[in-house]
């Protein structure tokens, strides 16, 4: 008996452990193109395409994180473009972002009690400005967000264990365009604005009291930041999400660092020459752990994707029927890439002279090699619009040139020799349906194995109360319950044993961790079962 109450108390702890941990991200995304009031900022010009590049970070993250909040007014033409998210936005404002990341907080700290890890993503595109008491800050439409209220009243209360910070914020001017369809739209524009208005919105913060927080911000001393009316966006925004969508990732597995999208949005903007039309970037990644992912690719869901050798196409950018710019790059050197598009959409890859046009569903792979690319019209335009269609993306991105990046800014550099096979990416481009299947599997894999433990010590004891009894009725029935329960612990222990097989061959390549459960025969033909963990 004393060796029966022993396994159970021991199939009881099995039971009570805790499942994997799993990482859930939530995201903020704040567009304003409004000018901030007051009389100081008269010069500044109301920014076109703010509320474009929210929305399309809203729509990449949405496919990424467990909620997305889209704090944006939505302008007439961006309405009909996007009619489905015209009901989803709240108004840009500091009361709007203060709820929301109270919300988000209480819900990752509810991840947190269960073991969970948390992210939290929060992007701005909007004006930047000194105002007359010399504080920076980022105008939301009721107020000023200054660098105090930012890092120590709101990003300070949130338990996540990484804080992802984006700020486009056009601070010292604007090259903006005639709103209109592609290809028929008048050239770009520099606006100037006031010279005291040409500095950095917010220094970095003290890293040592931020460890887990990651800031990438557009912003240069004596620099303007740009809108470009061909790509309808931001141009750093539009760089930024160029490369999470997978044309960054230098290292083919499946993840996105912060010294990759630095390195592709410093290759993006090499050989533009007007210096006018370059966006001054800062990059900070983690002080914790400087190759923290961004983005992790095979993480998204409603995703296909479009591998291959990218490499003839040159400089190229895919389009959405809704005429969005959905990404640029120059893969000239990457003998493999891949580029996670929306599933369920017709999505246009074009070069300066040719096009293709395909469809996937979710989970789909198209391939590079596959497109059939036809003629297609061009147009010439001139000034800062030339400088941008000529020399922005011209250069190509590849090892070589990442690596002399990194070892220029003395980065720190993501890990080559881990990339990944093309169906290993695709088998991890299906883990958020694997992995909570998988942990499904090993919940009754753990239930069959405590059964198989606890019948197991139930035959035990009757075996040797068998041996004590000296008489023959008590002795057949303890036989025969011997055998009933030995019998049961046999087909439970089997039952857990291919049950945790399952487990281990669903769950997602390279994604930590995985259990394997194995039996052996013990205790008089009994089957249990012994746990393990390896790496699959």
């Amino acid at each position: 008996m004393r060796t029966y109450l022993s396994i159970l108390t021991l199939a009881s702890l099995l039971l009570a452990l805790p499942g994997r941990a799993e990482t859930r991200s939530y995201a903020i995304v704040v567009g304003n193109n409004e000018v901030p009031a007051g009389e100081a900022y008269t010069s500044l010009a109301r920014l076109r395409y703010a509320d474009d590049d929210a929305v399309r970070f809203y729509q990449l993250f949405s496919r990424l994180s467990r909620q997305v909040s889209l704090l944006t007014v939505l302008d007439k033409d961006s309405q009909r473009s996007y009619p489905d998210i015209s009901n989803r936005t709240r108004a840009p404002t500091l009361a709007n972002l203060r709820d929301q990341i109270e919300a988000f907080s209480k819900l990752m700290q509810r991840d947190h009690d269960r073991g969970d890890q948390a992210s939290l993503y929060l992007i701005f595109s909007g004006h930047g400005a000194i105002g007359p008491d010399a504080q920076a800050f980022l105008a939301f439409l009721d107020g000023k967000l200054t660098r105090e209220v930012l890092y120590d009243q709101l990003l300070a209360q949130v338990p996540a264990t990484y804080i992802h910070l984006i700020i486009d914020a056009c601070h010292a001017g604007a090259v903006v365009g005639s709103r209109g369809v592609f290809d028929r739209e008048l050239d770009a524009k520099s606006v100037r604005i006031q010279e005291n208005e040409a500095r950095q919105v917010f220094d970095l913060p003290d890293m040592n009291r931020y460890p887990h927080l990651g800031i990438i911000i557009a912003s240069a001393e004596n620099q303007e930041a740009h809108e470009w009316s061909r790509i309808q966006s931001g141009v750093f925004s539009h760089e930024v999400l160029s490369g999470l969508t997978g044309p960054a990732d230098i290292n083919r597995d499946n993840r996105i660092e912060y010294s990759e999208i630095h390195a592709f949005v410093s290759a993006a903007n090499r050989e533009v020459k007007d210096p006018r039309a370059i966006p001054q970037v800062s990059f900070q990644p983690p002080a914790q752990n400087q190759n923290a992912a961004l983005i992790e690719l095979g993480q998204m869901r409603d995703t296909a994707f479009l591998e291959g050798n990218p490499s003839r196409l040159g400089h190229f950018f895919l389009e959405l029927a809704n005429g969005q710019r959905y990404l640029d790059a120059n893969l000239g050197q990457m003998p493999w890439a891949r580029i996670a598009v929306p599933s369920g959409r017709e999505v246009f890859v074009r070069t300066q002279d040719q096009e293709a046009a395909f469809r996937l569903s979710a989970g789909q792979t198209a391939q590079f090699a596959q497109l059939q690319l036809k003629q297609r019209a061009t147009s010439a335009r001139g000034s800062i619009d030339l400088a941008y269609r000529q020399g922005l993306f011209a250069l190509a991105y590849g090892v070589d040139y990442y690596k002399g990046f990194v070892d220029s800014v003395q980065s720190v550099s993501v890990k080559f020799g881990v990339s990944r096979s093309a169906s290993e990416l695709r088998q991890s481009a299906t883990s958020p349906i694997r992995r909570p299947l998988a942990i499904g599997l090993l919940a009754l894999a753990g239930s069959a194995a405590a059964a198989s433990l606890i019948t197991g010590a139930i035959a035990l004891d009757a075996k040797s109360e068998f041996q004590d009894t000296l008489y023959q009725r008590p002795g057949q029935e303890l036989s025969d319950k011997y055998q009933r329960y030995g019998n049961a612990a046999l087909a439970t222990g089997l039952t857990g044993a291919a049950l945790g097989l399952a487990a281990w061959i669903l769950w997602p390549p390279g994604d930590g961790p995985a259990p394997i459960a194995s039996s052996h025969q013990a205790g008089g033909g009994l089957g249990q079962m012994t746990w393990t963990f390896s790496w699959p």
